[in-house]
């Protein structure tokens, strides 16, 4: 990755540029369930209105994700008190995120090549020393700049380790889910044996409750503390299938503001939401389906390969032990780093539209002269470096153009070479992300219906 581009998430005008995309921490607008055909946006308005003091946990969830108005062009989103600060507070996270990324990816960088029609110096290898070096620190946070802190970015905890902890609650709560289903079989088993009287089932199942991870938890918590971490993981679960990765940032992220009933009542939302995805025929799900188009398509389908490659349904519990060494192989920093920042770039440089509180089409946010001056120059930038993510669902940047730097010929060839690697890293993820779909959609369906 260029040096320029990883130093660009430190500076202020960056940040910016993140809260000029609403696909980072709203509803990508169109939407096959989030539209009027199928929503009551009236409700939804009318619910926007409630006191700023006394939000509902659910609805503040769904209002978080749903909060520009029509004709609103501001970077503050909404002027209602309580979802202007979540708002503000998700930003903060994405940006914390993408720096927190950079750095985690610094494993990937490797030294230079060396070129063998190059002349060749005693002090090559130290040179290339020095400048495998300095990458490397410029990916761990640079050095301190001239100014101090001046146009940096105020770091944050909630960066990577933030999302990390999300991707593991939803995983946490898939399981608690089915260990219940599970138990919940046994039990009806218990009660269809012959020869157990009422006294002798009831014990049964009260040893079978004691040892549940789901309701004891796993023997290291107190019961309140507990409490909170399995209500977090219903939390994460329900707005993952809900909203996908753009929802986790604002929505549910303290627990004292909701509860399980709020939890549940967005779980039977995802379920509606996951009926009107089966309608899409399978050869329909291209790069304008929701799970796989808006700010976080390549995340969102790389987690719903995650599922399916883990065959929950009908694993056993040898393969659920496979499962966990799996996730902790694969759920690194730096893999999601890689993701979180094609991501966030791809969004940053073709900022996608979000659905407005009237479900229609939100009106982009207007950032400053000087900010969209800073835009060009990373765009600039990524064009060169990482010239496949611009070429995604929102019609590419620069089709045609001529590329206005004609300082580095010599580079020409490396570049188109870099360039058709980046097309096919697209094109990769782009069917992962669409086979994650259909078998994500299908396997439910199958799901449903047992």
């Amino acid at each position: 990755m260029n040096t320029q581009l990883m130093g660009a998430p430190r500076k202020k005008p960056f940040f910016e540029l993140i809260r000029s995309a609403p696909g980072l921490i709203q509803v990508s607008y169109p939407d096959p369930f989030w539209n009027k055909d199928l929503i009551d946006f009236e409700k939804i308005q009318t619910a926007s209105k409630e006191n700023p003091k006394d939000p509902v946990g659910g609805w503040t969830a769904l209002l978080n994700l749903i909060c520009r108005a029509e004709g609103d062009n501001t970077l503050g989103y909404t002027t209602h008190v309580s979802r202007k600060a979540l708002i503000a507070a998700a930003f903060n996270r994405v940006s914390q995120l993408t720096r927190d990324s950079v750095a985690a990816i610094s494993t990937n960088i490797k030294p230079p090549k060396e070129d063998p029609k190059a002349p060749k110096t005693d002090l090559d290898g130290l040179r290339s020393a020095g400048k495998f070096l300095h990458h490397r620190i410029e990916a761990l946070g640079g050095s301190t700049p001239t100014s101090g802190k001046k146009g940096q970015v105020k770091a944050s905890e909630e960066g990577i380790s933030f999302l990390q902890k999300r991707i593991f609650e939803m995983l946490l709560g898939i399981a608690l889910c089915m260990e219940c289903n599970e138990l919940f079989k046994k039990e009806k088993e218990y009660e269809r044996l012959p020869g157990l009287t009422q006294e002798e089932i009831k014990a049964k199942k009260a040893d079978l409750q004691s040892v549940a991870v789901f309701r004891a938890g796993p023997g290291t918590l107190s019961a309140v503390d507990w409490s909170i971490a399995r209500k977090e993981a219903y939390g994460a679960l329900s707005i993952f299938l809900t909203f996908g990765v753009a929802g986790w940032f604002s929505s549910f992220t303290n627990h004292r503001k909701y509860n399980l009933a709020d939890c549940y009542g967005l779980i039977t939302l995802a379920d509606q939401r996951i009926e009107q995805l089966k309608k899409i025929p399978a050869d329909g799900i291209e790069t304008t389906h929701p799970l796989v188009s808006g700010g976080w398509k390549y995340l969102n389908g790389f987690l719903l390969g995650v599922l399916n490659a883990s065959k929950i349904p009908t694993a056993d519990s040898a393969q659920w032990g496979l499962m966990s060494k799996r996730w902790a192989e694969t759920l690194t920093p730096a893999q999601i780093g890689e993701l979180v920042l094609a991501d966030i770039f791809a969004e940053v440089a073709q900022p996608g539209p979000s659905v407005s509180l009237t479900g229609k089409y939100a009106v982009h946010p207007v950032i400053d002269a000087g900010t969209e001056k800073n835009k060009d120059g990373v765009l600039q930038i990524l064009k060169k470096t990482m010239p496949f993510l611009l070429k995604g669902s929102h019609g590419g940047l620069g089709d045609g153009e001529e590329d206005e730097d004609e300082d580095e010929e010599e580079d020409e060839e490396e570049d188109e070479e870099e360039e058709e690697e980046g097309r096919e890293e697209r094109a990769e993820h782009e069917r992962r992300a669409r086979e994650a779909v259909k078998q994500f959609i299908h396997e439910e369906a199958v799901c449903s219906d047992d």
